[in-house]
């Protein structure tokens, strides 16, 4: 699985590092900002599309060999993170209601990115109790 982790994800991240870096370095950080991240942008999120069917069609049998424990682990998790996201955001909206010298301390983007990080961080404590051994 680990071999699998770095073919999918590692040489993507690798290149891209590569190509920030490399792009930046044979014109300029403002052509990089303004006429290459706007025609490749989009392309990313193809490849994470890409990355995301790829992965889960090479463990589809897997998944459906395994269906119970999958659920019972997938349920919680997306109970969690309904929960998570809607409580925190909840709150942090609440929060950005008030004012603090006339001036909102926080906003909508503030709320969003909390509740998706609150969201987002048990899901790493559950991934190894997926594999074998």
């Amino acid at each position: 699985m680990k071999a699998e982790i770095f073919q999918y994800l590692g040489i993507p991240l690798l290149a891209g590092i590569i190509t920030r870096f490399s792009v930046i370095f044979l014109t300029s950080k403002e052509f990089f900002n303004r006429r290459f991240l706007p025609v490749f942008s989009p392309l990313s999120l193809v490849g994470l599309l890409y990355t995301i069917i790829v992965l889960f069609a090479y463990q589809g049998h897997h998944i459906i060999q395994n269906i119970g424990p999958v659920f019972r682990v997938f349920v919680p998790q997306i109970l969690y993170f309904i929960i998570m996201w809607f409580l925190t955001f909840s709150l942090i909206y609440w929060l950005s209601l008030r004012e603090k010298g006339g001036i909102r301390v926080f906003g909508y983007e503030m709320a969003v990115v909390q509740a998706f990080t609150a969201a987002s961080n048990n899901f790493v404590c559950h991934l190894s109790s997926l594999s074998p051994g």
